[in-house]
């Protein structure tokens, strides 16, 4: 674990609205990915993301290099309807 990284902060910028309308398992499940980004490491299924595509998943976007903070910028259901 990265020690330097234990003190990143979670702001929630525009986001805290919609991670709170997740159900309650998604919720902690972005919790505990979230958790593992401040202390340094990887969510445990994560990609770059070329498009957002379909399909129901729920999806976070944050950034990380940015001071000591760890920027959630956008959390949403991806639409269901095929494209």
């Amino acid at each position: 674990m990265n020690h330097l990284l234990d003190n990143l902060k979670i702001k929630l910028l525009g986001s805290r609205e919609c991670i709170r309308a997740f159900p309650e398992a998604e919720r902690y499940a972005t919790g505990c990915q979230l958790l593992r980004v401040q202390q340094g490491l990887d969510p445990q299924d994560w990609k770059p993301m070329k498009a957002i595509g379909a399909g129901g998943a729920f999806r976070v976007f944050y950034v990380t290099s940015i001071g000591n903070a760890l920027y959630v910028l956008y959390a949403f259901q991806a639409d269901r309807r095929a494209k």
